[in-house]
């Protein structure tokens, strides 16, 4: 039992070693900021109502698409509605989300329940990706709008949930692959290109727009293009913001140019989206990539391939970090190369990572990007609040295939700059602040003989400190490192094993955390609701376990 509790400790040694690395250099740039020419744009204004374009006009490219009756009535939509359920994720993925399928009813694996949330909380931004994706199958019958209760788009009414699940589906689609991996970038010529060949019949597209910095992802439906002369051209789009309405987003191919007006209310702030070929801030998503099987970001053995020239082929495993909240995150590798924000220019300098810009809407609330990281690769995170006017919730996580960990409930203030540090391959998370924190350590990881869930609730770190969580799945123990805290405290404790015959779960409270300390989880001893659950600590950090304690479940 020594013998395995050093061993233990010589790897919390050196995972805590390289979490405490510098995070050096991490705002060190100027903000770079986009100042384009007005004398080299072409504007056409007009008050005339905006109409489609008529059979014949030259340059025409019309799929027959139109925002009545084709585009929904009501208008995009951020809180309060239904969103992804078990039920949206194994029809996306399979049975393999389920921990186990009991009367038909899947109980999600720790790491799906983790995604789904983090989901769910970024469409509370919006869901104008869902909705301009759905328009364009219902309007190719890819997806009758007969099964929702209605002829076309425009006879659906909002109140409807099962509508609403299933925009969320298709929502949910912008953040998989092989979606993201078929996205179609370029200048504003080289998106116009492919407008000029759309063709309902073959493939559609929705179409992303970004601002220059690349926040503030919109998504609309493209059905036309006119030519205007002089290089300008007019493409039609529905705005899901606008139901209804006929908008126009204007290319100039000579200037290799495009803007966009999205709030055509007088009494509205202006919400003006413009770029050239350096920005390059329009996207294009193929309706046929959504149609396509969706790789599982959190399935520990998905088996999900796409055809490369007929040969199936694997597609590449991610890590996924999700932020939520107000504050930016910057992400660096051992070689301290960046992906994230820093000063409010985004980096991506990290090989085989990349950056989801996640389409909501124009707004205050559109989330940080989701961050896609190669699978082994440890993460030295920065949580940044220099940006900030007010504190904000926050949450930090982490998932990949078979697992999730994240600190949640950071009350992140302006100025405050916390760090985290992420190995999930060796089951290890690390959090440190200089702030009085109190947050809830996550932790789900899904096993053939049964999934577990953690959740380590107020932690109190007065005055700051770091708190250190190794899940050692091997010798069963759940390990929480408060060598470095300053304080004594205390925490809940929330316990869930899923397997295929039952659910259960444990919960205790005020459970001391002593600085200092470091104590041990035994939690795969414990199988039984109602029963006990057994804790070892090691009071100074000295190799030995001085205390074993039994908890009763006070839940």
């Amino acid at each position: 039992m020594i013998a395995r509790r050093r061993s233990l400790l010589i790897v919390f040694a050196v995972l805590t070693l390289l979490s405490s690395a510098c995070f050096c250099g991490l705002f060190d740039d100027p903000e770079d900021g986009y100042n384009p020419d007005p004398s080299s744009e072409k504007i056409i204004e007009t008050d005339a109502p905006v109409q489609p374009p008529a059979a014949g006009v030259n340059g025409r490219a019309d799929i027959g698409f139109r925002p009545n009756p084709n585009g929904f009535s009501f208008e995009n939509y951020g809180e309060d509605t239904e969103n992804l359920t078990a039920a949206e994720l194994q029809r996306m993925f399979g049975d393999q989300v389920c921990s186990s399928i009991r009367n038909g009813k899947c109980t999600l694996t720790p790491p799906a329940k983790q995604w789904m949330k983090e989901m769910n909380a970024d469409m509370s931004g919006g869901h104008c990706e869902g909705m301009a994706a759905l328009s364009l199958l219902m309007f190719t019958g890819q997806v009758p709008a007969q099964d929702f209760g209605g002829q076309t788009a425009s006879d659906l009414d909002l109140e409807n949930t099962d509508l609403q699940h299933e925009i969320a589906y298709w929502w949910a689609t912008q953040a998989t692959s092989p979606t993201v991996d078929q996205v179609i970038t370029g200048t504003p010529s080289e998106i116009l290109d492919v407008l000029l060949n759309m063709d309902a019949h073959q493939e559609t597209y929705t179409l992303g727009i970004y601002q220059p910095d690349g926040s503030d992802g919109h998504a609309i439906t493209p059905f036309a293009v006119e030519d205007q002369g002089n290089g300008i051209y007019n493409v039609w789009v529905y705005d899901n913001n606008l139901p209804g309405e006929v908008r126009i987003l204007t290319i100039d191919r000579d200037n290799d140019t495009w803007s966009y007006e999205a709030s055509v209310n007088p009494d509205e702030e202006s919400e003006l989206y413009e770029g050239d070929a350096d920005t390059q801030t329009l996207d294009l998503t193929p309706t046929s990539a959504r149609l396509l099987p969706q790789q599982c970001p959190f399935c520990e053995n998905d088996s999900t391939s796409h055809l490369t020239n007929g040969v199936a082929a694997q597609l590449p495993v991610y890590n996924s970090i999700f932020i939520e909240g107000q504050g930016h995150v910057l992400i660096q590798d051992s070689e301290g190369r960046r992906l994230g924000y820093s000063n409010g220019k985004l980096y991506h300098e990290i090989p085989g990572a990349k950056s989801i810009q996640i389409k909501t809407g124009p707004g205050d609330d559109a989330p940080e990007p989701i961050y896609w990281l190669p699978q082994g690769m440890p993460a030295f995170v920065t949580l940044d609040g220099n940006a900030l006017s007010q504190e904000s919730d926050s949450d930090l996580v982490l998932i990949g295939p078979g697992y999730s960990f994240g600190i949640e409930g950071i009350a992140l203030a302006p100025g405050e700059t916390d760090q985290a540090y992420f190995s999930p391959l060796d089951g290890f998370l690390s959090y440190t602040t200089d702030r009085n924190e109190s947050p809830n350590i996550v932790i789900g990881i899904e096993q053939a003989e049964a999934d577990f869930y953690f959740e380590i609730q107020g932690v109190d770190m007065e005055n700051g400190g770091e708190i250190n969580v190794l899940l050692d799945v091997k010798a069963g123990d759940l390990v929480i490192n408060a060598e470095k805290l300053t304080n004594v405290g205390t925490f809940t404790l929330y316990l869930s094993r899923y397997d295929d015959e039952s659910d259960q779960e444990f919960y205790a409270d005020d459970v001391q955390l002593s600085a200092g300390s470091i104590i041990y989880i035994y939690y795969a001893e414990w199988k039984t609701d109602g029963s006990s659950l057994f804790i070892g600590i090691d009071l100074d950090g000295d190799d030995t376990i001085d205390e074993i304690y039994e908890l009763e479940d006070a839940g």
